[in-house]
């Protein structure tokens, strides 16, 4: 099967997310081409899954130029070769992720000779376009309207439609005849339980600490100042409570100032950058493991992979309130939105370890049942199929 597959995310650059897992999948099982945004603020990651990635599909910018990335997607759609190249191709399918300018024109354009599209919808796209510090002020109250539109059209540029939360189904209204929910999933086989002393000695963290931690890209979504006041609360109370922040981002500097402002930087360890394959060694020297990020509307319709990765890591689980995350898990772990929220769950752990083994064992059974990504992509899979055999159908 050939592939061509449109992407907003930059796949190069961008922290492992869910387009790398879907491609990474149909790239070992299919001929794969992807035409994608190129970022101008992220330098191409020097990371072994991507770059293993890259070797396995055909990969290119839509334009070498870096710009804004709808001046990218508005100049590859009105090249007037396109529409020959596309043709030439012989693509079988068409995957659109995430793109809402190039996406549909090249849907478009590829219906003419019956090939369909599968739009696949990571995220809340309108919300997360108009909560970018990106975005100037005085074009602000545009976005979501226009992003609105456009998310529409794409949706009607789509043979099927595949999507992570029926939050953001309901809130856009998928069409129920051709959409399908397809959640984020997780490597279980990588994300796994493990206890290695070694990790927290070179941490620097000594084994007897409760040790909260984080992983993600430290961006504007995410929220470390609540579980920074709690932490300094126990602190203060005599626990003995350190905490790990796994990751980089544009946010790290900003963190790492106010760890020291508020006097608990000797108890927070940040990592800085870390490659993919490392993430599961450090997540397994945590005892608690905490997902933080505001509660946008954004956040809302997602579903954070590391919420998966830490379950399948057999950790308990503490979040914030996100409708997206009690949609797919439920009480299975805990929610915390104040800093007191957080200090109650963090001391509750601390008190009933066993109780807290028990919870991390029973979320990674919960994702082994429900979200390994070998599940995840073979429903995915069938979407496809479905597709170009319906396609087929109509053709003959």
């Amino acid at each position: 099967m050939k592939i061509l597959v449109t992407s907003l995310p930059d796949i190069q650059r961008i922290p492992i997310q869910r387009p790398h897992h879907l491609l990474r999948h149909l790239a070992e099982r299919h001929e794969v081409s992807v035409r994608c945004v190129q970022s101008p603020r992220e330098p191409p990651r020097q990371d072994a899954f991507i770059e293993n990635l890259m070797q396995k599909v055909d990969f290119r910018y839509l334009t070498e130029k870096s710009a804004n990335p709808a001046i990218q997607e508005l100049r590859s759609v009105l090249r007037r070769s396109l529409a020959r190249e596309l043709q030439e191709e012989g693509y079988d399918v068409h995957l659109n992720l995430n793109s809402l300018l190039a996406g549909p024109r090249i849907a478009t354009l590829l219906s003419r000779s019956r090939v369909p599209t599968v739009f696949d919808v990571g995220d809340d796209l309108p919300a997360a376009f108009s909560e970018s510090a990106q975005a100037p002020s005085w074009i602000r109250g545009l976005i979501t309207p226009v992003s609105s539109l456009l998310l529409q059209r794409s949706l009607r540029s789509a043979a099927a439609v595949t999507y992570i939360t029926e939050i953001l189904a309901r809130k856009y209204r998928f069409p129920g005849n051709k959409s399908a929910k397809v959640p984020n999933g997780v490597d279980c086989n990588l994300f796994h339980p493990a206890f290695d002393p070694r990790s927290r000695e070179d941490l620097g963290i000594p084994a007897d600490d409760f040790l909260c931690g984080m992983v993600g890209h430290l961006n504007g979504w995410v929220d470390l100042e609540t579980p920074f006041h709690a932490l300094r609360s126990l602190i203060r109370q005599g626990g003995r409570v350190k905490m790990l922040v796994v990751g980089g981002g544009e946010y790290l500097p900003y963190y790492q100032r106010m760890a020291a402002e508020m006097g608990i930087d000797g108890a927070v360890t940040f990592t800085g950058p870390t490659a993919y394959g490392r993430g599961p060694r450090l997540v397994q020297a945590m005892d608690l493991c905490m997902l933080c990020r505001r509660p946008t509307p954004a956040s809302h319709a997602s579903l954070p992979l590391k919420i998966l990765e830490y379950m399948a890591c057999a950790k308990p689980v503490l979040s914030t309130p996100l409708d997206g995350v009690r949609e797919t898990v439920g009480d299975r772990m805990g929610y915390a939105a104040t800093p007191a929220e957080f200090t109650a769950a963090i001391t509750h752990l601390m008190e009933h370890r066993d109780a807290a083994a028990e919870a991390g064992e029973a979320n990674r059974e919960f994702v082994l049942r429900h979200h390994t990504w070998d599940l995840i992509c073979n429903r995915f899979d069938q979407v496809i199929r479905g597709v170009i055999s319906d396609a087929a159908f109509r053709q003959a």
